[in-house]
């Protein structure tokens, strides 16, 4: 039970299931499946540096799934993530010789499609330096139960103004730091945390709408 009175952003993040694909999956599995599947990815990687076609289709199939769930983290649109899955790998296979295979994949992956949002973003120009930052009235009612997963979590997400979804994801999720943020998106650095803490108050507006209408999220 998730107490809406006292509901926390950072909780919902960090006990949602879209962390856990870069933090905690690879944990969970037994060590000899580890293994099996770090061989895998460097005969795949070694094939991608190749140019192998094969490799190529085998790594974007493997990895698909996991990349459109980071890209639908900042778009609300399913087409818009599909074109950025699409353009994550275009740049995975043409930048895979930088890879250090000694490193883990995923953060890696992950930081490409990041930027690639972030590029499609602003290439678009859909990014407005001023954003809306009156709050609505925080809704105050009874616990309500919740089993919070990705897809809920993207659904919430979603409801949020560009600017302020980019700047929860990049602090929230990524670990950007507020300079960084700032730099990457063109704004000041005492913008990013108005905004992440605007993007983390509509959350919980959000989060307590829903929960009215339907008892959960």
């Amino acid at each position: 039970m998730i107490g809406v009175d006292t509901f926390s952003v950072d909780d919902l993040v960090e006990n949602s299931s879209i962390k856990k694909p870069l933090n905690q999956a690879d944990s969970l599995l037994p060590s000899r499946v580890v293994d099996s599947e770090e061989n895998e990815l460097v005969q795949l990687i070694k094939g991608c540096r190749e140019n192998n076609p094969d490799s190529q289709k085998k790594l974007y199939k493997k990895y698909y799934g996991y990349v459109t769930g980071v890209a639908l983290t900042y778009c609300a649109e399913r087409a818009d993530a599909e074109e950025i899955v699409n353009d994550s790998f275009l740049k995975v296979f043409e930048h895979i010789r930088s890879f250090d295979t000694t490193r883990p994949f995923k953060p890696w992956l992950r930081r490409i499609v990041v930027n690639t949002s972030i590029d499609k973003a602003r290439a678009n120009r859909r990014f407005r330096k001023h954003v809306e930052l009156e709050s609505t009235p925080l809704v105050s009612m009874q616990d309500v139960e919740s089993d919070l997963n990705a897809k809920h979590i993207y659904k919430m997400l979603n409801q949020l103004p560009e600017l302020l979804r980019f700047v929860f994801n990049m602090y929230e999720i990524e670990g950007y730091s507020h300079r960084e943020i700032a730099e990457k998106l063109d704004i000041a650095e005492s913008s990013s945390r108005t905004y992440l803490t605007r993007a983390k108050a509509q959350l919980r507006n959000i989060y307590n709408h829903l929960a009215v209408q339907g008892g959960k999220v």
